[in-house]
């Protein structure tokens, strides 16, 4: 599966004109929504936590899987891992 993303992502941006950006922002709110409506319908229990936490999930979410993602795709449309 994650072979294939290089091939998705280079796709969408030279079908569509889509930005990596736009990709990045569009995968990250699809797999969040997911796995939240997934936790709510099976692991309800999962969610709670301290308040005082919800600034820091938020913040190392936000600035992880961002981070992760960005790099990602920067990699897979800068660079060419073809057979030299």
């Amino acid at each position: 599966m994650w072979g294939t993303l290089g091939v998705f992502y280079k796709f969408l941006a030279s079908s569509y004109l889509i930005t990596s950006l736009e990709i990045v922002f569009w995968r990250a709110l699809f797999a969040s929504l997911f796995t939240f409506f997934l936790i709510v319908v099976r692991r309800r229990g999962d969610l709670t936590f301290p308040r005082q936490d919800i600034s820091l999930f938020i913040a190392i979410g936000v600035m992880g899987i961002a981070a992760f993602y960005i790099v990602y795709i920067y990699a897979i449309t800068t660079y060419s891992f073809k057979n030299q």
